[in-house]
Formats: C-alpha cells, structure tokens, sequence
C-alpha cells in the first residue's frame, strides 16, 4: 500500500487536489453523478405518490432498497472516483458493485450494524407528532459523531473490495489500517464535503451536480490515491 504517502495527507492540500481532479474528469463525475441520481429517482418519488402502501414507502422498504438494489451502484460511483485519480475511466464502471454483489451488500450491512443503536433511538413519527424534537436532534448529533469516526476511515472499503476482490470484513479492515494516523485529518474533510453537499443541495439541484458531486468525487480519487495508489504503484500524474 502507498504508506509514504500518508504522512503528507493535508486537508487543504487535499481539497485543492480533489477540485483539480474534478475539473480533469468533470464530464465523467457529473454524468456518474446525475445518472446515479435518475436511477435512484423512482424510490424518492414512490415513497411521497399518494396512494402507495404504508409498507411500501415505510423508512424500513427505504433502507432495504438503499442497501440491497442501489448499495452496489454506490460502491460503482466510488469506484469511478477512486480509479479516475490515475487513469480515464469509463462511466460505465458505476455498475460494477453489481458484479461483487454479496461484499458489498456486506459491507453495508456492517455498517449499518455499527450504526444501530442511534437508530433504535430515534422517536417514531407520533412521538415528533407530540413534539419530541429533542430526542430527534439527539439522535442526530450521535448518528453524526459515529458517523464522523467510522465513514472517513472505511470510505475506501468499498473499492478496495472491488479493486483487490476482497469480502465485506477484509476490505473494512484494510481500509481502517491503511488510513490509521490520519483519522483527524480524515474527519475534517468529511464535515468540509458535508458541508458542500448541503450548501449545493440547498441552492437547488443543479449546483449539487455541478460543483458538490464532482468535488466529493474528487476527495475520494485524491485520497484512495494517496493510501492505495495506482495499479502497480505506477501512478500517473494528474495534477500536473
């Protein structure tokens, strides 16, 4: 793995490097962007359609069809992100999550274990009804914080499993090794892309996909760069 690289991880120098990557594969990540986003469109508007089943637009439906049928898709964008750091890469590569299925799937559910006691927390909608919005922004704030330490540092779990075709627990721990140091630093790019996505989220959709998609899949290409490298090692240079 690329340790030497570890030690230099700046997140200034980061989110420079991940914007210069975006405007080298800008057509790429917006279109793996806005395609994943049509692809996923029906879920969101199936769950507000009047008349569909209670069931069928329940949180529960939501997060089973987030993790079972569109998990994969995730893992592709990722994987775009990541292998566009060294090398063109088709944008069609978004759905190879779907070939390693079961890892992937795995990891999700992994993670989603990680996160299960803040979700058991969380007031049913009666309770917010009543107005219990303390406990909601509790819930929040702790879904974030453990979201804070575990999603910088097995962010890379995803095309790790795709890239060296490991299972759900192996691509977890390489990412967690592979990132160890560098957690801090980790964690303030993931508030700053946080951040982004929602700045662009809330001036409308398409500065979304314009500035904020592009950029976050800049940040993940710069750093599965930095940690895992090219293939080989024999990393080209884009930043030329």
């Amino acid at each position: 793995m690329n340790e030497s690289r570890q030690g230099r991880l700046s997140v200034s120098e980061t989110c420079v490097e991940a914007w210069e990557l975006a405007r080298k594969r800008y057509g790429v990540f917006v279109g793996a962007g806005f395609l994943c986003a049509l692809l996923q469109s029906p879920q969101a508007l199936m769950s507000s359609w009047p008349g569909v089943p209670a069931w069928l637009s329940s949180q529960y439906t939501i997060a089973a069809t987030t993790v079972f049928v569109f998990g994969p898709l995730t893992a592709g964008a990722l994987l775009v992100a990541a292998h566009s750091a060294y090398r063109p890469t088709p944008m069609l590569r978004l759905f190879a999550g779907y070939r390693r299925y079961l890892p992937i799937v795995g990891i999700q559910l992994l993670l989603m274990i990680l996160s299960l006691p803040t979700l058991l927390m969380m007031p049913s909608e009666a309770e917010l009804m009543e107005g219990q919005f303390g406990t909601f922004w509790i819930v929040i704030m702790c879904q974030f914080c453990v979201d804070l330490v575990l999603q910088p540092r097995l962010i890379l779990a995803y095309p790790l499993c795709l890239d060296k075709e490991l299972g759900s627990l192996a691509a977890l721990r390489l990412s967690w090794q592979i990132t160890r140091g560098s957690g801090f630093r980790l964690s303030l790019i993931y508030i700053l892309t946080s951040v982004v996505l929602a700045v662009s989220a809330i001036l409308l959709l398409l500065p979304l996909f314009l500035f904020g998609v592009p950029f976050v899949f800049g940040v993940v290409g710069v750093l599965y760069l930095r940690f895992v490298g090219g293939e080989s090692d024999e990393l080209v240079e884009v930043f030329s």
